[in-house]
């Protein structure tokens, strides 16, 4: 389904999801956010485009969508404590977190999975959570091998525990 995001404020981790969201979608540049570590180039890129650029968290700060593609570093369970903290602090509630990512995290059948894992797989359990998989290779020079997933979590404490997965 699609979702009107021209009025929403939004937040993005990569500068490419706020081009498209400029050019495709006609979003307000005023109205995204971007988070980046320290990074003159993407600050100047993001100024010259007139979108707001964050480098630290403000923790009263709270959007309406978030959209990320997060370090992959599995060892370190990175995407999912990325995911954890959209969906637990920077998300509103009713608002929409969207994130590409390794799928691992639904095919992982480890009796003992890390705490990440299982906090994330709880916000999906909670929430209206579609899951669509896509093979990694369409994405050229990807760090990752298997399938890539993008999960779009809707937080509103449904509880249904039922998870739209998509193929």
């Amino acid at each position: 389904s699609h979702v009107d995001v021209s009025d929403h404020n939004i937040l993005v981790m990569n500068p490419e999801f706020a081009l498209v969201l400029i050019e495709e979608f006609g979003v307000d540049p005023s109205r995204i956010t971007i988070f980046a570590d320290v990074d003159p180039i993407i600050e100047t890129i993001a100024r010259r485009m007139g979108i707001n650029y964050i480098d630290a968290w403000n923790y009263n700060m709270k959007f309406d969508v978030v959209f990320a593609n997060p370090p992959y570093e599995g060892q370190k369970s990175l995407h999912q404590r990325f995911f954890n903290k959209a969906v637990e602090e920077l998300v509103d509630d009713g608002g929409t977190v969207c994130f590409l990512q390794p799928a691992v995290i639904y095919h992982n059948k480890k009796e003992n999975p890390r705490k990440p894992t299982v906090q994330m797989r709880n916000h999906v359990i909670e929430n209206t959570t579609r899951v669509y998989f896509v093979n990694s290779s369409v994405f050229e020079n990807a760090a990752i091998t298997g399938q890539c997933s993008v999960t779009v979590l809707t937080k509103d404490g449904s509880n249904s525990g039922v998870i739209e997965l998509v193929q």
